[in-house]
């Protein structure tokens, strides 16, 4: 009799270890961390400004417009991109200024996401391999408003490789 009540005690108290443990588990996989898309930079409507990391003289802008579906489906993948986090479309002008008498409008074509994963940052790419990729985040405590910019990589568009960096003109 004693040694059932102790069997029984033992295994109580090893219950409340058991339960005890798993609740950090339970606590994890119940949390939005665990399934959540953490796929946070995407496509904000506005105009961008920036310049070329290589050659500070070259100057760009980019205008990024939202729009509906049937403008994104007649436009035949020129300047448009769907965007897979907001799941939105938008039409993108780009316009680089090569000299004070001398700009280029690129057009891109077929943007679209090359993204691996739903927890990595996203990209676009188009036919010429130029990349584009949005930043949409909070700066953090210090900092009251949100961050919004985009780069744009490339070795097609001009004569030398560029690396732009646009944030929105506010």
């Amino acid at each position: 009799m004693l040694y059932s009540k102790m069997c029984m005690s033992n295994l109580q108290n090893f219950k409340k270890v058991l339960f005890i443990s798993l609740i950090p588990i339970f606590l994890l996989f119940s949390s939005s961390c665990v399934f959540k898309n953490h796929r946070t930079n995407y496509f904000v409507s506005g105009s961008y400004f920036g310049l070329d990391a290589y050659h500070e003289t070259v100057s760009c802008s980019l205008t990024i417009t939202s729009i509906d579906k049937d403008s994104y489906s007649n436009s035949n993948g020129i300047n448009v991109v769907f965007d897979s986090v907001t799941k939105s479309y938008f039409s993108l002008e780009f316009s680089i200024k090569i000299a004070e008498d001398e700009s280029v409008n690129y057009s891109f074509v077929n943007l679209s996401d090359r993204t691996r994963g739903e927890n990595t940052n996203v990209f676009y790419i188009d036919e010429n391999n130029v990349l584009v990729r949005p930043h949409a985040t909070k700066r953090g405590l210090a900092y009251l408003t949100n961050y919004y910019s985009i780069e744009i990589i490339d070795t097609n568009i001009l004569p030398f490789d560029s690396f732009f960096n646009l944030y929105i003109e506010e």
